[in-house]
């Protein structure tokens, strides 16, 4: 299927981004105009936000205008209808060319070639980093190893890749994940992003989207992803993938140091201590096949010291 979607073909990406993203801003913006009384015009005006600014950023990298929907229907609850159908069908569990871009938040190298073949050629994956704007998220240490460079980890620097850690007076640590200082918005990004309210959306159900008969494609994506961890036989044997929910706001005891080639898991009691200790080639093995479906997310500090583990089910 992956192969098919032509993901290292450029063209494709600007006749996905005509044929889906601009179908489901216009049908946002009409949603969120004509039902602003109701709670699904204001989760589709930030729908339409975002998947304006996926737009404008593939006519900027093609050089072209992407068009518009040229009919829209006036009547509000069909307008509803088609926004809800079109923008269910863009999620990761339901679009390939969305799970590509979703699956490359963060990701190392050969881990990438490993699931998308393609990739292995140079001129195809500079192609991708260009068009979905991934950058160098995390370099291991330099040694004379091909091994060792295979885990050079990619990502997109507008989306979740800052770790903020603030300690409080209460002598407690509180996490927040922002976007890197400065970073430019990215197609891949902006996709990850639009996917995260789409599926929001479905698990909401908010006001008049109660009335119609969608599937909850978060919990179906989320059914299908365990099902393939638990075929891969995944399993964290060591105990050394210890998380915090996504959406906390609480004090926080578990942090990652890198250590050389090693990467080291830290309990908070009265001070950081250490409470296991990887090599980094063990660790990211550990983490892509969850991480790469979207079940965790690693977010890193600025200087790429340490990071933490955020997990969204």
């Amino acid at each position: 299927m992956l192969e098919e979607i032509e993901y290292w073909n450029s063209n494709s990406w600007k006749e996905f981004v005509r044929s889906h993203v601009v179908l489901l801003r216009d049908y946002a913006k009409a949603t969120a105009d004509t039902l602003e009384v109701d709670p699904i015009g204001r989760e589709a005006s930030k729908i339409a936000e975002v998947a304006e600014q996926v737009v404008r950023i593939a006519e900027d990298l093609f050089g072209e205008g992407l068009g518009k929907v040229e009919e829209v229907p006036e009547d509000a609850l069909e307008v509803a209808r088609l926004f809800l159908e079109t923008g269910l069908n863009l999620t990761a569990g339901h679009n390939p060319r969305t799970f590509f871009v979703w699956s490359l938040r963060k990701v190392a190298k050969l881990y990438a070639e490993e699931h998308y073949p393609k990739l292995k050629d140079p001129e195809k994956f500079d192609n991708i980093r260009r068009v979905l704007g991934l950058r160098t998220y995390w370099k291991p240490p330099a040694v004379k190893s091909e091994v060792v460079a295979g885990y050079e980890v990619y990502g997109y620097p507008d989306y979740l890749s800052l770790l903020d850690i603030h300690k409080e007076e209460s002598y407690e640590y509180h996490f927040r994940v922002a976007s890197l200082p400065g970073a430019q918005r990215t197609l891949g990004g902006l996709l990850c992003e639009l996917n995260e309210l789409l599926w929001d959306l479905a698990r909401k159900k908010p006001g008049l989207a109660a009335g119609y008969e969608m599937p909850n494609v978060f919990d179906n994506y989320k059914a299908t992803a365990e099902s393939m961890l638990s075929k891969a036989l995944w399993k964290d044997e060591r105990a050394f993938l210890l998380s915090v929910n996504m959406s906390t706001e609480g004090s926080e005891k578990w942090l990652y140091e890198f250590e050389g080639l090693g990467i080291k898991k830290l309990y908070r009691g009265y001070n950081w201590e250490e409470r296991g200790k990887l090599s980094i080639l063990e660790f990211w093995d550990l983490l892509m096949p969850p991480h790469f479906l979207g079940r965790f997310e690693f977010v890193l500090t600025e200087d790429k010291g340490r990071g933490a583990l955020f997990r969204r089910w």
